[in-house]
């Protein structure tokens, strides 16, 4: 069931929420139960979320050592710079004279 709740927020504070809730195409209502139950979900959790400690063992699972990874990830860098260069160095660029 839903209850009225009834407050003073700032300005400020105001235009964020219409902007966010306009951008992101939801209500209000909608924007703000989420943001508590994001907070809320923090605090049940002993404290504030903790993006480190919540994602850090993402990578246990991954094969090989951390400088295999390092070099996998630098390749695929590479390799897409590579192809974008590639794609585009037939484009002319005008000079800026």
């Amino acid at each position: 069931m839903d209850k009225v709740l009834s407050t003073r927020l700032d300005e400020r504070i105001l235009a964020q929420l219409e902007e966010a809730t306009r951008r992101l195409r939801i209500s209000k209502k909608q924007f703000l139960e989420e943001a508590i139950e994001l907070r809320a979900g923090g605090i049940a959790q002993g404290g504030f979320a903790d993006v480190l400690a919540s994602s850090a063992g993402a990578w246990a699972g991954r094969p090989g050592t951390t400088d295999q990874i390092i070099e996998e990830v630098r390749e695929s860098s590479r390799g897409a710079f590579h192809q974008h260069w590639d794609e585009t160095a037939h484009l002319d660029v005008p000079d800026r004279a």
